[in-house]
Parts: C-alpha cells; sequence; structure tokens
C-alpha cells in the first residue's frame, strides 16, 4: 500500500470535515466576541445604576429617607425586572416587578371592558405608560398622542400642549401602538450609557447646604404630600360609581363642570408642595360620571390635559368672594378667574403652580 495515495485519499475524505470545522471555529469566536461585548456592556449599565441608587439613597440627590417618609426603589432591580416582564401581565404582577412607586393616569370603562393607565419613571427621566385592559397589560406607550402649540402670553411665545379632553386622549391613547417590552430596556440602556451618574462634589455640596436649610419645610411638605397622597388616591374609586359613594371617599369636590354631557368632578387640595420632588408629587383627581356612574377617573398628567369650558352657567359650585379658581388647563398653563358676589372680576393666564394655595 502507497502511504503517499492513502494521505491523499484521507484529506479528500476529510476535505467536507475541514470546511464545516473552519466554519464552526469562526462562528465560535465571533460568537464569544459578540458575548463579550454584550457582557461588557451589561457590566456598564450595571456599574451606572449602581452609581445611580448610591445617588437616589443619599442626601445629595433627594432629601434623606428619614426626612421624606420615602424610600427610592432600586433602578438595578427595576432594570433587571422590566426583562422579565410579558405582555399579558396582571396588573399585580407588574407591580411586583416594576415597584410601587408609580402615577396612575387614567381608568375608564368602555364597551364593558376597564382600562387602567399607569406610568413608571425609570433612572428618574424616563416615563413609559403601562395600559392594562381587564387587567392584563396589553400596551406600552412611551408618550401620549398629544400635539405642541405655540402661544403668546404677555408677550413671551411659550411652547406648550394643544388642548385636548382627557376622553379624547384616552381613546387616541387605547388605538397607539404598544411598544415591545425589549424596547423599553434597550432604550433604557441607550439612555444610560450617555449618562454619568458619579458624584459631582460641587452639587453634593451645594445640595447639602439647601437641604439643611430647608430640612423643615421639606419634612412639613412631604408629610402633607403623603396624607394628599393617600386620600386622594384613584385606587379607591371604582368604576360604575355613584357620586354619592365618590363623596362618601373623597369629601366635596373642588369644582364641578359639564363638557358634552359628562359631568368632570374634581377633588384634591390647592395647597403648594415647592419642596416635593415631581416624582413623589400628589396630584388632583378628576372623576367624570356619564349616566350617573362613575366612567372616567383621571389623575397626574391626564387631569393636566381637561379643557373645561367653565362658565356661570357650567359651573356648579359657588365659590366665596376673592376666591381663584382654574378653569382651562394648557400643559403647565392655567387660565384663573377670580369671582367676587358671583360675578367674574379677573381673569389671566399663568403657570400651574401658581395657582395653588395654603
Amino acid at each position: 500500500m502507497n502511504p503517499k495515495v492513502n494521505m491523499k485519499t484521507a484529506m479528500i475524505l476529510f476535505a467536507p470535515w475541514r470546511d464545516m470545522l473552519l466554519i464552526f471555529v469562526l462562528v465560535f469566536f465571533t460568537a464569544s466576541g459578540a458575548g463579550c461585548a454584550h457582557t461588557d456592556k451589561q457590566s456598564d449599565v450595571m456599574e451606572k445604576l449602581q452609581q445611580f441608587d448610591m445617588q437616589m439613597n443619599s442626601e445629595s440627590w433627594i432629601p434623606a429617607e428619614e426626612v421624606t417618609g420615602i424610600k427610592p426603589e432600586s433602578e438595578v432591580e427595576r432594570y433587571q425586572n422590566i426583562g422579565k416582564l410579558n405582555m399579558g401581565a396582571s396588573f399585580y404582577e407588574t407591580e411586583k416587578l416594576l415597584g410601587t412607586q408609580f402615577h396612575y393616569e387614567f381608568k375608564a370603562k368602555i364597551k364593558d371592558r376597564e382600562y387602567v393607565c399607569v406610568s413608571w419613571r425609570f433612572v428618574k427621566m424616563l416615563k413609559y405608560y403601562f395600559i392594562f385592559e381587564d387587567d392584563r397589560l396589553s400596551q406600552i406607550l412611551s408618550r401620549l398622542p398629544t400635539k405642541p402649540m405655540i402661544v403668546n402670553i404677555g408677550g413671551k411665545t411659550i411652547e406648550t400642549t394643544e388642548p385636548i379632553s382627557p376622553i379624547n386622549l384616552v381613546d387616541m391613547a387605547l388605538k397607539g401602538e404598544s411598544m415591545k417590552i425589549s424596547e423599553v430596556r434597550d432604550r433604557i440602556e441607550k439612555y444610560i450609557e450617555k449618562k454619568d451618574f458619579s458624584c459631582n462634589p460641587l452639587m453634593k455640596s451645594a445640595l447639602m447646604t439647601s437641604f439643611t436649610a430647608n430640612k423643615d419645610n421639606i419634612k412639613k411638605d412631604y408629610a402633607i404630600n403623603r396624607e394628599l397622597t393617600d386620600k386622594y388616591s384613584p385606587a379607591k374609586i371604582k368604576l360604575g360609581m355613584s357620586i354619592e359613594e365618590v363623596k362618601g371617599i373623597l369629601g366635596n369636590p373642588l369644582l364641578v363642570f359639564n363638557d358634552d354631557g359628562n359631568l368632570f368632578y374634581i377633588f384634591g387640595n390647592y395647597v403648594s408642595l415647592p419642596y416635593v420632588a415631581v416624582n413623589y408629587k400628589f396630584s388632583n383627581l378628576a372623576v367624570v360620571l356619564c349616566e350617573d356612574n362613575v366612567k372616567y377617573v383621571f389623575s397626574h398628567f391626564f387631569i393636566l390635559m381637561i379643557k373645561s369650558y367653565a362658565s356661570e352657567t357650567k359651573y356648579e359650585k359657588g365659590l366665596a368672594d376673592g376666591d381663584a379658581e382654574f378653569f382651562d388647563v394648557w400643559g403647565n398653563l392655567v387660565k384663573v378667574i377670580t369671582y367676587e358676589k358671583g360675578k367674574k372680576i379677573k381673569e389671566c393666564v399663568q403657570p400651574k403652580s401658581g395657582i395653588y394655595k395654603k
């Protein structure tokens, strides 16, 4: 037997396997490289989120827990848990994963189906709207379908939000295209990659000085905020309730108006809470009745979108002399009308924060 012939035959027979082995090696190392890059990216994200958590749990970001009564939830855990969430999850399951620090936006009953929309913020700035249909997660929106509007107030040009009935906004939101959960996670990662959450000593010093100087006021505002948040929680109001049942829970409304046959009852308090961070701030509550039953409940962003068209004929609650109440709301701007002896004596447009009173 000729060894050269055997070797040649062996090489011919091995050639297809050689090519397959080469392809396997290339794929393995490419995948390993991609895996390492992905691991590095994950490590980067986790490191920055840990920095963020350290900031949120220190006095350099928001006032200390013993003053506010609020313990910031871990962004590391929220980021990890968003990957465990599935469409179709119940509200309870979603809350268990994403935490209890969320805002109710609306509750609505439409064609025998009940909808609840709540918003969660990620790393303080990224806000997403989670919509549940009959207690099952059906949509996630990064923004609501509002339109920008330019207004001229006192010679100043201001960009705000075009007025829209919150009822129409609910309809538009329910028709919106949902994000995938993986998209939410990807956006969080891209946002974090561009941010530096390391502690700035000068910023920390300035915030600590402000915190120390205003500690009593901060503590007072957060105590009031906790009380009002609990008292006017949308969770207490069930769709289908009568107004008598609602008043039994929330007390008397601040104002009532009629908009195209829908009765809007605004409950809450006009107290100013300048020391409360926006993520935790209490919101007034709008309860909307149709055919004598609660059909909508609005809070936070949705109550800002109420355009009330209020007038003496639509306004059903008397005001004391000199009282001022808001009527039209354009994003963060409001029209304030002051009454005296039942007659309108003053009207002006100003930022929302300016209308509240102790």
